[in-house]
């Protein structure tokens, strides 16, 4: 929609001599009005100079909490290496002064593999036997739900049993 300028001129004239004629009491509201929006402004364009002051303040004092934290993780690397050189001093000094039999060492690091090896052996075992026993079953389709506690217990129980006669009883035991 295009106003003509002599609309414009006429529209203009009429408010400013609308204004004109206002009482003195309408002016000081049309005065109190303007005032008060115009306060309204300034309070809400330093609200945001306020919030922007203290974002700036919250930014610079992430820096610095980031920069303290490196600092304490530098400290705490620091600290972690300190105490690998102390106990590699100890084991070396144990070491010297023979408070560490590396023989005695050896042989028990030997043994718990060899008692590994074992338990593996007898768990294999148990388990092969009770596969055939399952296969030679005629309800094998019929097996209820193994508990997992049980074989948990079972496991544990069987890596120890190094006899055959035993192996066979604990094999029947999960077969059925």
């Amino acid at each position: 929609m295009t106003i003509d300028p002599l609309s414009d001129a006429l529209a203009r004239g009429a408010i400013k001599s609308f204004v004109a004629g206002l009482s003195a009491a309408s002016k000081n509201v049309v005065a109190g009005i303007s005032q008060l929006v115009g306060s309204y402004f300034i309070e809400r364009i330093e609200r945001r100079r306020t919030i922007a002051s203290e974002t700036k303040k919250d930014l610079a004092n992430e820096g610095k909490i980031r920069r303290a934290r490196k600092v304490q993780d530098a400290a705490e690397e620091l600290r972690l290496q300190e105490l690998m050189e102390a106990h590699k001093r100890k084991f070396l000094h144990a070491y010297l002064q023979n408070e560490i039999d590396v023989e005695l060492a050896l042989a028990r690091e030997k043994r718990g593999l060899l008692m590994n090896a074992r338990k593996q052996a007898n768990l294999h075992a148990a388990f092969g036997m009770a596969i055939g026993f399952i296969e030679e079953s005629p309800h094998r389709d019929m097996a209820p739900a193994l508990d997992e506690t049980f074989l948990y217990e079972w496991i544990e129980a069987v890596e120890r049993i190094s006899s055959e006669d035993l192996r066979v009883i604990w094999a029947k035991l999960l077969a059925h």
